[in-house]
């Protein structure tokens, strides 16, 4: 039998979806807060002064509820993530005498590092890392045999003062 797909959604109804699951909390706040405002206005002047008094006679009871309404209202609002807005992005466009492929890279550890679990285990993290063969890295890591940055000639600052950025 083959599989039925599922109708598609309109675009509002994704939305709207979306919408109320994110501030579900608030929406439900608000609602609660109207049914009780509505049925407060319903109530006349001697209810409401018989509930107050009622009120009054219990105190702590009073109290707690308010306190732990505040309490609720405030580890929510404290709790939420904070939204996060990506403002501008731009990349660093090294030239290409930069990359290095997976395998020149493991042919130059095994000349710089004798050790051989040392190697192994650089193998399997290069491969779980993700890094393809258009990766890019500092040319002193490129040379061999590697020479420390305080034995390397200064060199213009043009490269590096404004590289060519892309969007």
């Amino acid at each position: 039998m083959a599989a039925v797909p599922l109708p598609e959604f309109p675009m509002w109804a994704k939305f709207g979806y979306r919408f109320i699951v994110n501030n579900f909390v608030t929406l439900f706040l608000v609602g609660s807060m109207t049914a009780v405002g509505w049925e407060l206005l319903q109530l006349g002047p001697d209810e409401i002064t018989a509930l107050w008094r009622s009120l009054q006679q219990k105190p702590i009871e009073s109290l707690s509820a308010v306190f732990s309404v505040a309490f609720v209202a405030a580890l929510y609002f404290v709790s939420r993530p904070r939204p996060v807005y990506l403002v501008d992005y731009a990349c660093f466009k090294p030239p290409s005498t930069c990359r290095v492929p997976a395998a020149t890279f493991m042919e130059h550890t095994r000349l710089i590092n004798s050790d051989e679990k040392s190697v192994q285990f650089q193998t399997r993290i290069l491969e779980r890392s993700g890094l393809g063969e258009e990766t890019c890295l500092p040319q002193r890591t490129t040379t061999y045999p590697p020479t420390p940055p305080w034995r390397r000639p200064a060199r213009r600052p043009s490269s590096s003062s404004s590289p060519p950025l892309t969007t």
